[in-house]
């Protein structure tokens, strides 16, 4: 513990001079007797500078190896989850973590004070009372006699218990909140300013004045930060419904016995589509991969498809599954989308059909390509898996060609686990799709031609329903991720990005930087590595491009100066996106790229 007697050297982990760092660095010089030697925090822009002529010192990411010359840490993160992690990162290195305790407060001789914790000013902390480790009491707060306080609480300003309390573990005690006597709240619990707590409260309850709800928004946008796994990062994670929206559903699909069978939820996922897509028809599948090779079977091709060689596998395995040549066509360099002007070139008395993809879900130039097929009279089927979402000249990508295929997987914008779905203007050809996915039989078994099984389980189709109506937001929540990407990276030489044309709108399903060797210091294989080492970890995606992987040498196709698609194949690397990612968590992967081509400071 500091007191006045003591003059030691500290570290303050968080460097908010106008949030609780500058609340903890008055404390500290009232007491008096100590030198604040630097901060550490996240925020790069903060690195290399001075706060209050107090240097912050590097990374909060850094603690785990970094060195430092104190006699006691302090963490002043107000955010409950980080500032638990951090205690024990630092009680694993056996640093001494500062109990700090301002002079105005009164503390009974019987409370216990657990280490790392910040007793503010004017605070009242009675007899007997049982703080835990790295707790925040603020200015004013009053915790009475005989309560106890679990790991990592915060009590805001003016907050109060009554007598006998007990508060478990990460909750969270709003500015002017009053806890009464003998009530247990349960961990992480969330009590908003002003609030009366007059009852026991169940985990990650959260009371808002005097009514006390259960956590359940639809998505895990505003709760549930990636805090917890902020020591890796992973390319993709899915966005998914807090489990307590989905039981309703799922309690009446288990009474109901139809578990798939194109039923209930799978129905009213087709209806959400044609409205959402402006489409007259939607029909589920149980993935687009199922979807996409029984659209080329329903349509009776023949011959070659043209199509991209950069792109996801799938792709490429539904033409060769249905006996057709692939022709691989080369992308546009900046777009990274098939481009028209070679699809035309390599068009042949063979070719039945043109098979686009929205790479990344930036639209592909679908009116190009649209006036090819008619001038050439081939099907125009477009691979839109990433693409849910994804906007062409303010229509949304869905109704275009003669067919397009979505993707609901675990790594799209909007997920059911496993599934996809094909939309189309054409409703006679759906109603052949629709046999199609039903082994080609419809209500009795007289197979009219070779279908599969494509049926979406209403389980999948209740969890993509959850989240259909956010859909919009989670695609302005990347785009807001990948403007912020692009102003953090823009600032290191040789990083290329993805171009958007205007009048389009991309889901940004994958962000992806192109790395030009010379001008950024190394190459994309060893930039992938270094993150890697960091806990940051990317794609090379697409690599190898489909005409360079060992299945299709070994078959028949055509994959003629492709220049474009190879020269990004071997220089693409795509960050870490996910629609829920914070934006410390954007601002660690932008650091990280800035640190480790360049010598590490620390």
């Amino acid at each position: 513990m500091i007191t006045k007697k003591k003059k030691q050297k500290i570290v303050i982990i968080g460097a908010r001079i106008d949030g609780h760092a500058g609340v903890v660095l008055d404390a500290l010089q009232s007491i008096g007797g100590y030198k604040v030697i630097g901060f550490i925090d996240n925020a790069r822009n903060l690195q290399d500078s001075l706060i209050n002529g107090i240097p912050v010192l590097g990374l909060t990411d850094d603690l785990g190896r970094m060195k430092i010359n104190a006699d006691y840490v302090h963490i002043a993160i107000g955010d409950n989850a980080a500032r638990g992690r951090l205690f024990n990162l630092l009680k694993k290195r056996n640093l001494k973590i500062a109990t700090i305790i301002h002079p105005s407060a009164t503390v009974s001789k019987r409370a216990v004070i657990g280490e790392g914790s910040f007793i503010g000013a004017r605070a009242v902390i009675g007899n007997n009372v049982i703080i835990d480790k790295v707790n925040i009491i603020n200015t004013g707060a009053i915790v009475e006699h005989d309560t106890k306080l679990g790991f990592s609480v915060y009590f805001g300003q003016g907050a109060k218990t009554e007598a006998r309390v007990k508060i478990d573990d990460f909750c969270f005690i709003g500015l002017g909140a009053a806890v009464l006597p003998d009530i247990h709240i349960g961990s992480a619990a969330l009590i908003g300013p002003g609030a009366i707590v007059d009852k026991d409260l169940p985990e990650k309850s959260t009371v808002i004045k005097y009514g006390e709800k259960k956590h359940t928004k639809n998505i895990y946008v505003e709760a549930n930060p990636d805090v917890s796994i902020a020591d890796k990062i992973y390319v993709a994670q899915p966005t998914l419904p807090d489990y307590p929206l989905l039981d309703g559903r799922f309690r009446d699909i288990a009474k109901s016995l139809l578990l798939s069978n194109f039923a209930k939820y799978s129905k009213e996922l087709e209806a959400e589509l044609r409205k959402r897509l402006s489409v007259k028809a939607a029909l589920t599948f149980p993935n687009a991969t199922s979807a996409l090779m029984l659209v080329l079977k329903a349509m009776n091709l023949t011959g070659e498809v043209i199509l991209p060689s950069f792109t996801f596998s799938a792709t490429g395995h539904a033409v060769v599954w249905n006996g057709l040549m692939p022709v691989f066509a080369d992308i546009d360099p900046d777009t990274f989308n098939i481009s028209p002007e070679d699809v035309e070139r390599k068009i042949t008395a063979k070719t039945s059909a043109i098979l686009a993809v929205h790479i990344f879900g930036n639209p592909a130039d679908v009116e190009k390509l649209e006036a090819i097929a008619k001038k050439h009279n081939l099907k125009l089927i477009f691979d839109s898996a990433h693409a849910l979402g994804s906007r062409y000249k303010d229509k949304p990508i869905g109704s275009f060609g003669d067919a397009e295929c979505f993707s609901f997987s675990g790594t799209k914008v909007i997920t059911s686990a496993e599934g996809g779905a094909v939309t189309s203007n054409d409703k006679k050809f759906m109603e052949k799709l629709s046999l199609g996915r039903n082994y080609g039989s419809g209500s009795n078994y007289d197979c009219q031609f070779i279908g599969l099984n494509g049926k979406m389980s209403e389980f999948h189709a209740a969890i993509a329903l959850e989240g259909m109506p956010l859909l919009d937001k989670f695609v302005r929540m990347r785009n807001d991720l990948v403007n912020l990407y692009r102003k953090r990276l823009s600032e290191i030489p040789g990083i290329i990005f993805q171009h958007i044309k205007d009048g389009r709108v991309s889901t940004f399903k994958d962000f992806s930087i192109v790395i030009n060797r010379r001008k950024f210091g190394m190459g994309r294989d060893e930039l992938a590595e270094r993150l890697s080492a960091e806990g940051i970890f990317t794609k090379k995606y697409f690599h190898p491009p489909l005409h360079k992987m060992a299945a299709y040498r070994a078959i028949k196709h055509r994959a003629e100066k492709l220049s474009n698609t190879e020269f990004l194949s071997n220089n693409i690397l795509c960050l870490p996106i996910y629609s829920h990612m914070t934006v410390d968590t954007l601002e660690k992967i932008c650091y990280a790229i800035y640190r480790v081509r360049k010598p590490n400071k620390h």
